[in-house]
């Protein structure tokens, strides 16, 4: 059987070869190694991602452990003074707020009183 180049019968016999028998196998074969390449990355990633967390909780307890020792350096060039300024607080006059108080409880019992007797129960 002789075909000639225009004869599309070869192309398309190709093409139905092509894409019932080699194309899954080489879909299926690329997808594997797109998985395989998917978990290494992820690997890698996730050790470098506990590297990360364990040198920055190393450099935490180094710097907590080094506090006490940094502060006491500080301390020596800028000493603690030991002169107490104390925050200054306003007199207050304790007689002149037990007036207000009283004041604000007298309001506050009369205008219930008055509702009370004109039977309005609290609505204004």
């Amino acid at each position: 059987m002789d075909f000639s180049p225009i004869d599309p019968l070869p192309s398309l016999l190709s093409d139905i070869v092509m894409a019932t028998l080699i194309k899954p196998y080489l879909a299926q074969a690329t997808a594997d190694v797109v998985r395989q390449e998917n978990l290494a990355e992820g690997g890698t990633i996730a050790v470098v991602g506990l590297l990360i967390v364990f040198l920055v909780l190393i450099f935490l307890s180094v710097f907590i452990a080094t506090l006490p020792k940094v502060l006491d350096l500080i301390g020596k060039f800028l000493p603690e003074s030991d002169d107490h300024h104390p925050i200054a607080h306003e007199e207050h006059d304790e007689d002149a707020e037990l007036e207000l108080l009283a004041a604000i409880g007298f309001v506050l019992h009369t205008e219930f009183q008055r509702q009370v007797s004109t039977g309005s129960g609290g609505k204004s």
